[in-house]
Parts: structure tokens; sequence; C-alpha cells
């Protein structure tokens, strides 16, 4: 009887336990909860400085926006990971040692935090000075990277390419000498790993998010700054499986940008040809 199974499918459904939404570990509280050695295989040898260096990430991260704090450091090296995972078989990734992926990962956003502490005791010394220029500023990165993972006990072959890949990843570094990290991604692999994780944070409902910590004056600068800057991630990935994440969180990104410019366009009832009213 047709209408007896059509009952039998909608009590079949109604007994189905329907999947609540994702609970996050707090609505308020940012998640310090470190990174799991075992996730990682980190081996026991290393344990003893990967703890340090977790410790002291997630003590520093964060004091300058909010936008980098440790929840995204979190995300960012778990990502990096998995593309090195991912891709780990490709010709050009043979050698790669995945401790300087995951340490490049963790300290990725923590050269900004160091130089404007480093910029700041400076300034107390000896007073204002001159802007350092884009290749200064990449150096003084790299260096005082280094200076803070072998602090912590962070063995050389690992600080010296993560400390120098954390320093590499600056999109508009990229943009300004696309030759110096092309030839850098050759000579240290790992780099593509991390710097396709970095972007990945910044695309996709995660990146939506990160826009509104972002932005300093209207909502419409998250428009500006997908229009000038995130529309060109997609093609600067240098892995396959970041490239195929980045379209897909590209177009998630643009749905969100065509319904926001929609739904803040209040033209109908505003005066024409006048910026402000008088």
């Amino acid at each position: 009887m047709p209408g007896l199974e059509s009952m039998r499918r909608r009590l079949s459904s109604i007994a189905k336990p329907t999947p609540g939404p994702t609970t996050p570990p707090s609505h308020t509280q940012t998640d310090k909860r470190l990174l799991d050695p075992d996730f990682f295989n980190i081996d026991a040898e290393d344990l003893t400085w990967f703890h340090k260096v977790n410790l002291a990430v997630r003590r520093d991260i964060g004091k300058l926006i909010l936008a980098h704090d440790y929840m995204h450091i979190q995300r960012v090296t778990v990502a990096a990971y998995q593309l090195y995972q991912t891709d780990a078989s490709q010709v050009w990734a043979h050698g790669v040692d995945y401790r300087t992926v995951i340490v490049a990962a963790m300290v990725s956003s923590l050269g900004a935090v160091l130089y404007a502490k480093d910029h700041a005791e400076n300034l107390k010394g000896f007073g204002p000075s001159t802007s350092d220029s884009p290749d200064v500023v990449q150096n003084i990165h790299h260096e005082l990277l280094f200076d803070f993972l072998r602090r912590l006990d962070c063995p050389p072959d690992v600080a010296g390419p993560a400390a120098l890949m954390a320093s590499l990843i600056s999109f508009t570094q990229e943009c300004r000498d696309r030759e110096k990290i092309k030839d850098s991604c050759e000579a240290y692999p790992a780099l593509r790993f991390v710097q396709d994780a970095v972007r990945l944070d910044e695309l996709g409902c995660v990146g939506i998010a990160r826009l509104g910590t972002m932005s300093k004056t209207t909502i419409l600068e998250a428009v500006n700054r997908m229009d000038t800057r995130l529309c060109h991630y997609v093609e600067l990935m240098k892995t396959k499986t970041g490239r195929k994440e980045a379209e897909r969180r590209w177009a998630q990104m643009l749905e969100f940008r065509e319904g926001l410019l929609l739904q803040v366009d209040c033209s109908v009832g505003l005066e024409a040809g006048r910026r402000k009213s008088s």
C-alpha cells in the first residue's frame, strides 16, 4: 500500500536523531588547548623542546590583533601538517623535514609580534628612526624567530629553516618579489605547505569571520580586502590540495560578498549624488 509505505518512511525519518550544530569549546573564550604532539608524530627526543615552543607561542601570540590569536595558530599548524601528509609523495616534497613545517606554522604570525616588541625597545633606547625596508624587516623577522626558537632549545636544523620560512609567508612580500618567493620554495619546499595553510585561514567561512576582526572603518572594508588581496590567493597556492581547497573557500566568499553588497544597498532611500547628508 503506497499510503502505508509513505507513513513508514515518515516515521523512520522521525525516529532518526537529527544531528545538532557543532558546538565549539567556548563561544567567548579563546581555545587554549596546546597542539598535540601525538597528532603531529613528534618523536620522543623532540618532545621537550616542542612543548617549550608550544607554550611560548601560546603565551606570546595574539598581542597585536585578534585575527592572529592562538586559535589561528592551531588552525594553521593543523592545516599545514595535513597538507604535508596529503602531498608528501610529490617529487618536490621528498626530503622535507615535517618538523620544519610544523614549527614554521606555529611561529608564522609571531614575527610581527617580536618585531613590534624589538622596535619599541629600540625607540626607548635610541629614539625614532627611519622605517625599515621590506627586505630588512624580513631579515629581522628571520633573526628574531630563530633566536626565539633557539632559546627554547629547538634544534638548529629545525629552527633555521622554520624561522626563515615563517619570515617569507607575507602576501605583500610575494607581490613585491615573486621570483624571490619562487626561489625560496625551490630551496625550502616545506614553505609551500606553510604558506598555503596561512592563506587558507583567510578564505572561506573562517576568512569571513576574520574579516570582521580586521575591519577598522566600515563593513565594506571587507569587500575591499577581498577585491584587492584575497582574490589573488587561489592563483598563489603552491600545493595541489591547497589550491583545490582555496577554490572551494573562495567560492564561499564570493557568495558572501554578493549577499553583503545586496543587503547594505539602501541607495533607493538616499539622496542622489551626495556622499553626506547635510
